[in-house]
């Protein structure tokens, strides 16, 4: 396909940690248009922006999944373990739901297709874990992942999109679940709940 990138989801960096060498790391995927991917080793997690491509389609500017860079992302994952966001239809429309899918079938093909372990979390779990201790209980979803962001990571989160702020926390939810670290080999693994 092709497009040009868009330019305001360049690669975003937090923390001091390089997301080219993932190995250790443990990689958080809130998958959607603006979603994006946080790699969490030691310390701040760092981020890259879900990529993406605009075209036109019947005179209408059009954003989709760059398939091959995500693909080249998913590469850059070898020796970690990916936590990939489940789809949760919380009636979205169709054409939303459609890009949902395919950025999960493309993240689980590519990361199998490369050796790459991965671990589907759906939203309501992750968010159990993540938000088990943020009050009041009756927040939305986006107050509680600042929240929770704040209390891991520092002040810093503020500047931090939705989608990174979600994609920290779905990595952070794999590091305190998944029973075996990153490097341990492909294939996928279900979360155990911490006792």
């Amino acid at each position: 396909m092709s497009g040009q990138a868009i330019s305001d989801t360049a690669s975003r960096r937090a923390g001091t940690s390089e997301a080219k060498r993932t190995t250790g790391a443990y990689i958080g995927i809130d998958p959607g248009l603006s979603g994006a991917i946080a790699f969490l080793r030691d310390g701040a997690p760092t981020f890259e922006a879900m990529p993406i491509v605009e075209s036109r389609a019947k005179k209408k500017l059009v954003r989709v999944f760059d398939l091959l860079e995500l693909h080249a992302l998913i590469g850059r994952c070898a020796g970690g373990h990916i936590v990939l966001e489940g789809f949760a239809n919380f009636g979205l429309p169709s054409i939303a739901v459609h890009a949902l899918v395919r950025c999960i079938t493309a993240v689980e093909l590519s990361a199998m297709l490369q050796g790459v372990p991965v671990t589907i979390a759906p939203s309501q779990t992750w968010q159990k874990v993540m938000f088990a201790h943020i009050e009041p209980k009756d927040l939305k979803p986006k107050a509680k992942a600042k929240l929770a962001c704040e209390r891991l990571w520092g002040a810093p989160t503020g500047k931090w999109t939705e989608g990174e702020r979600d994609a920290a926390l779905i990595a952070e939810y794999g590091r305190r679940t998944l029973t075996t670290p990153p490097t341990s080999g492909a294939g996928q693994q279900q979360p155990q709940e911490n006792q």
